[in-house]
């Protein structure tokens, strides 16, 4: 499989690392920012998928070229989730390939397919009150992160007596679920959902050692939709796993 990266920073850095010492597969085209010349027919001809991991005020710009192109793309940027209903109808409208997710990793994703099934069970028992703390390194833009606010709407799906999320710099109200987020170099990335009553405190924590976890995931995100059509997440790489 031939995978253009698009963002070259040290997540494309490891992602080309990764794809050089544990595939088969090529990276004939890296696009970095301010290369947007190479976003052409010629280039883009010989991809099979992209793997983008940029910046949000850039990213919808690159999702609309990979599907002028008809190149199915992995997008790993976050701090966009406005834009996701919007983009998910054009692929489904024009029949092209999105693979996207607020975390790649194997472990993130398990974490929050076990919030699911705690959350449904502590719905019965509001006495428990959550909250979401996630820490990154001082380079991530968005904040709190893409994976916070995904574990924040799983307990609003699943807790009928909270309606949103709020930072708790904006100072929750009771119907919110409140998230802090630290920025602390060099932490690859912290989250930590809290369940806390009078009697006692549950905890549900990843820690991840490196990128590399995110980085592989994203490559099989790209293996997962290389012949595939619509829009996908890491639900869906799950589910084919069964």
């Amino acid at each position: 499989m031939n995978i253009a990266l698009v963002g070259y920073g040290k997540m494309g850095k490891i992602i080309h690392q990764l794809i050089q010492t544990h595939t088969a597969h090529q990276v004939p085209l890296i696009i970095e920012s301010g290369q947007e010349d190479k976003w052409n027919r010629e280039n883009l001809s010989a991809i099979d998928v992209i793997i983008e991991f940029t910046q949000p005020d850039v990213v919808l710009d690159n999702i609309h070229r990979a599907f002028e192109f008809n190149t199915p793309i992995v997008v790993g940027t976050t701090g966009w989730n406005k834009q996701l209903p919007e983009i998910k109808k054009i692929a489904l409208d024009q029949n092209q390939t999105i693979f996207t997710s607020s975390n790649f990793s194997v472990g993130v994703n398990i974490m929050f397919q076990t919030l699911q099934y705690m959350s449904g069970l502590l719905a019965n028992f509001p006495e428990y009150k959550p909250r979401i703390h996630e820490v990154h390194h001082t380079q991530k833009k968005d904040a709190p992160s893409g994976t916070a606010i995904s574990l924040a709407d799983i307990l609003i799906d699943s807790l009928p007596q909270y309606q949103g999320w709020k930072s708790t710099c904006d100072m929750p109200r009771d119907k919110d679920i409140p998230i802090s987020a630290m920025r602390i170099d060099p932490t690859p990335g912290t989250h930590i959902t809290t369940f806390e009553s009078d009697i006692d405190t549950l905890e549900l924590t990843h820690i991840a050692h490196s990128r590399e976890g995110f980085a592989l995931g994203a490559i099989r995100s790209a293996e997962f939709i290389q012949d595939k059509k619509g829009f996908f997440d890491m639900n869906d790489y799950f589910k084919s796993l069964k």
